[in-house]
């Protein structure tokens, strides 16, 4: 079962990307569940365990609405062979620390919106070397 901060990052990540899905999902029933997943993702309300549920009805309202995997990962992708960090890396993370999500900076001039926080900008992140 993938972890809850996965699916919390893969839900956001496709939020941010398609702006009408929080629409899309409370039109396929399960606006209720979002609002609550957002109020997990900011620190207050229901347990982790419980967040699994909300993403669960999240998910099976896409489906009916002819949607896959919008809380799922599909994998990753793997750096080119000999590719290792040589410098620091700035990039942008879930500003609750909730889920999973990065934004690089060749992904972003600036900050992104969280769409799951209700539009908090994600935090800065330094990965170093």
């Amino acid at each position: 079962m993938e972890d809850f901060r996965v699916r919390l990052g893969a839900l956001c990540s496709e939020l941010s990307r398609w702006t009408s899905l929080g629409d899309i999902i409370r039109q396929s029933g399960a606006g209720q569940e979002l609002d609550d997943l957002r109020t997990l993702a900011a620190g207050q309300g229901v347990g982790p365990g419980n967040g699994r549920v909300l993403l669960d009805a999240i998910e099976e309202a896409c489906k009916r609405a002819g949607l896959d995997s919008v809380t799922r990962t599909t994998g990753f992708l793997r750096l080119p062979a000999g590719t290792a960090l040589s410098s620091a890396v700035d990039s942008w993370v879930c500003p609750h620390g909730s889920c999973d999500r990065v934004v690089l900076p060749e992904e972003a001039r600036d900050a992104p919106d969280c769409p799951i926080a209700g539009g908090i900008s994600l935090r800065s992140f330094r990965v170093s070397p």
